[in-house]
This record gives structure tokens, C-alpha cells and sequence, in this order.
């Protein structure tokens, strides 16, 4: 299965800004001479190395709970969806209702689907990324 690879992973938040110019391009496969560059960038400074190897580390994990909160909202929606047209004695409302939340819900699920598959293209190129700089030193 192949996904889209023109998104740009980016690097973690926190990660110093002296190290950002170290992070690796997570988009593509390491090579051989990314970790002898990645070595010898780093030989001086330890912090710099840390602070990416920390980084990687840390995309390297699985991360679910927001994809549990995007499934939450959308467990929510349907039940007020629901609620509604169960409640409400006009039938137009009851349709209306009804369009709306399972329209509602196809967003949610649409985006909690981009949102899982983004992490995990994250989290398997970190990994990558991760055992051939430690396999490098």
C-alpha cells in the first residue's frame, strides 16, 4: 500500500533549535552516508546528537490517544444525532438530523483516518531512522 509521500513530516516541537538542521529527512530511506554525516556532524556535540537520537526516540512510539479523541467525538456526534431525531416528533427535523450526523461523522472519520496514518508514517520512518544512527555508533 503506498501513501502519499509529498507531506512533510517535520520534526517534534520541542526538539532545540540548534539540532533542527540535524533532523533527518524523514520522507526518505537512511543511507550509509546519512549516518557517517549524522556522525561526524555530531562528534563535538553530544547535546546536538542526544537531543535528535531523544527525538527520533520519542516518534519512534506508538501515540493513540488522539485517535481515541477523534473516535470519542465521533461516537458523541452520532449519539446527539440520534438523540435528537428520537426526541423530536417532526419528520424533517428527524432526516435533517440524521443527514447532518452521519455527515458530521464521514468528516470525523475522514480526518481520524489521515490523522492515524500520518502518526504511522511517522512512527515507522522515526524507527527507521532511529536504528541506523544507533546501529552507527
Amino acid at each position: 500500500m503506498t501513501r502519499n509521500l509529498d507531506q512533510s513530516l517535520g520534526y517534534p516541537e520541542d526538539l532545540p533549535a540548534d539540532a533542527r538542521d540535524l533532523w533527518p529527512d524523514l520522507a526518505r530511506w537512511p543511507t550509509p552516508e546519512d549516518v557517517v554525516c549524522f556522525m561526524r556532524n555530531t562528534r563535538k556535540t553530544p547535546h546536538r546528537r542526544l537531543a535528535v537520537l531523544n527525538g527520533l526516540r520519542s516518534w519512534a512510539e506508538i501515540d493513540i490517544a488522539p485517535v481515541w479523541a477523534w473516535a470519542s467525538a465521533i461516537v458523541t456526534i452520532s449519539i446527539a444525532g440520534l438523540g435528537v431525531a428520537v426526541t423530536t416528533s417532526v419528520w424533517w427535523v428527524q432526516i435533517l438530523s440524521l443527514v447532518v450526523t452521519v455527515v458530521a461523522a464521514l468528516v470525523l472519520l475522514t480526518v481520524t483516518m489521515s490523522l492515524s496514518t500520518t502518526a504511522d508514517r511517522r512512527r515507522r520512518s522515526a524507527h527507521l531512522w532511529l536504528r541506523a544512527f544507533e546501529s552507527g555508533l
